[in-house]
């Protein structure tokens, strides 16, 4: 499932590397096409078999009898590739693409020999993303949506793959909740749920640490107590009241402000621009905290030897 690197891509991406504009809306014919031919190369002979299962998924979660497509369309033989070709709504693209690939994993984990590498694809799916300027990637089995290629690169992935530890779990599965609600423009519970990812991942350190917590801490006492245990070398400690301020005042605040508390007779209308900024602040925060963490532990170590 090689990708290669034609002269007529690079000259797309020579002309357009002025600024990162993300498509965020329906799926071209091309990426379309893409993603069908990934689908191929690893479901191979059993597509029909498979796709009848997604299918099933699908129509479960979506509450109907059967899924309705043109069956007549341009995209090919297979029922995945014209199903895929037929939509136009990018929630229900996604959909499918996210179902399909996880089922892939599925597959695989169950023992299934006869299917292509389904991380090989995940890859080939992200590359292909990424060249057409989609604005999602596949991170640890959900669909996110990303902003900027260097945000993504050096904050986003690094922090769920750090989150990926056994006891970051709870802090995992609220970060990557805050994406999915990102995704699908529902920015107050995206900013509460970046917020309950930047605690627990406080709380899971203190825990793993044997840090004596009272239970229910909020941000601005979690980083109190971590400060207070050393989590960062002594020659910074001149600077903790600074850093705690930093961390206190950036993700907390727009949370409390936002989303934490009742709205009253008005509704609050949380902005896109609020969430992205929650979302690479959480991600900034988690990456600072696991970080020391792993510091911590590594001169725990060379002390012990």
């Amino acid at each position: 499932m090689a990708i290669y690197e034609l002269y007529s891509k690079r000259l797309a991406r020579d002309a357009n590397n002025v600024s990162e504009i993300y498509n965020y809306g329906s799926l071209s014919k091309k990426i379309k096409m893409q993603i069908i031919y990934i689908m191929m190369d690893v479901f191979g002979g059993m597509i029909e078999g498979c796709f009848n299962e997604i299918s099933r998924r699908l129509c479960r979660e979506y509450g109907e009898l059967k899924l309705s497509y043109n069956i007549n369309n341009e995209y090919g033989g297979s029922s995945i590739a014209r199903y895929l070709g037929s939509l136009s709504a990018i929630t229900r693209e996604l959909d499918l693409v996210e179902l399909s690939f996880n089922y892939m994993i599925e597959m695989h984990e169950n023992g299934y020999n006869n299917i292509g590498n389904p991380f090989l694809a995940i890859s080939d799916l992200n590359e292909r993303f990424k060249e057409n300027m989609v604005g999602y990637r596949f991170e640890s089995s959900r669909i996110i949506r990303i902003d900027s290629e260097y945000a993504y690169t050096e904050m986003v992935k690094p922090t769920i793959s750090l989150l990926n530890k056994p006891y970051f779990q709870g802090a995992n599965q609220e970060f990557l909740s805050a994406h999915e609600h990102y995704v699908y423009g529902r920015y107050k519970e995206c900013i509460v749920d970046a917020n309950k990812a930047f605690e627990s991942t406080m709380k899971a350190v203190c825990d793993k640490r044997g840090w004596k917590r009272k239970g229910g801490e909020v941000a601005a006492e979690l980083v109190k107590l971590i400060m207070k245990n050393h989590l960062l070398p002594e020659y910074l400690h001149s600077q903790m009241g600074t850093l705690a301020n930093l961390l206190i005042s950036g993700l907390p605040e727009v949370r409390n402000k936002t989303s934490a508390h009742g709205q009253g007779s008005d509704p609050v209308n949380v902005k896109e621009h609020f969430a992205r900024f929650a979302l690479h602040q959480t991600a900034t925060n988690i990456l600072f905290i696991a970080e020391a963490d792993m510091l911590l532990e590594e001169s725990m170590e060379q002390e012990e030897v």
